[in-house]
């Protein structure tokens, strides 16, 4: 009796800990998920213009997640255009960004991040045909190039951070479509 009573309870105790185990798991997948749809993006723009004239776009940042989120703005319209930020086409076909290439060493301060506050967002104005050719009609797809931000932390104690100790964090942006018209 002894021997089955053992048993049993040792049966008992597998199962809790192999249920356990499943739940973390679970816990630990639906939480990595959440992660990665921390923070939306949507760009906005005139669905027509001219040729010759300002394309204003407008770049909107949204914090979904539970916690304040500081973001390294290197790369977004946040700090100004420094580098190819955009995939642009016309009719299929790139269009070459005309614009500086920013170098980086390791921020210097916390001035190189922003603060995104729970359920916040945050917009940027640029205007885009400083950068890209715009001068000849047809249709142009304007798309974020990045598939993640460079750094980010939810404490500011832990900034500025060196370059090789980064933690990116993902971002998907919309497709934008403009005509461009003589």
């Amino acid at each position: 009796m002894k021997k089955f009573i053992i048993s049993i309870s040792f049966l008992t105790i597998s199962f809790i800990l192999v249920l356990l185990s499943y739940n973390s798991q679970s816990f630990a997948s639906n939480d990595f998920s959440s992660a990665t749809n921390v923070l939306s993006c949507k760009i906005t723009a005139a669905k027509k213009i001219k040729t010759g004239k300002p394309l204003p776009l407008r770049f909107h940042l949204s914090n979904n997640g539970k916690k304040d989120i500081y973001l390294l703005k290197w790369h977004t319209p946040f700090e100004g255009i420094r580098n190819d930020i955009f995939n642009v086409t016309l009719n299929g076909k790139e269009i070459d960004y005309q614009g500086i290439m920013a170098e980086r060493g390791n921020p210097r301060s916390i001035k190189s991040y922003m603060l995104l506050k729970t359920k916040g967002s945050k917009t940027a104005s640029i205007n885009l045909a400083k950068y890209y050719d715009f001068s000849k009609p047809g249709f142009y797809t304007i798309s974020y190039a990045r598939e993640n931000l460079f750094d980010h932390s939810y404490s500011a104690e832990d900034l500025p951070r060196k370059l090789d100790a980064f933690q990116p964090i993902n971002i998907k942006c919309n497709v934008l479509k403009v005509r461009v018209t003589q």
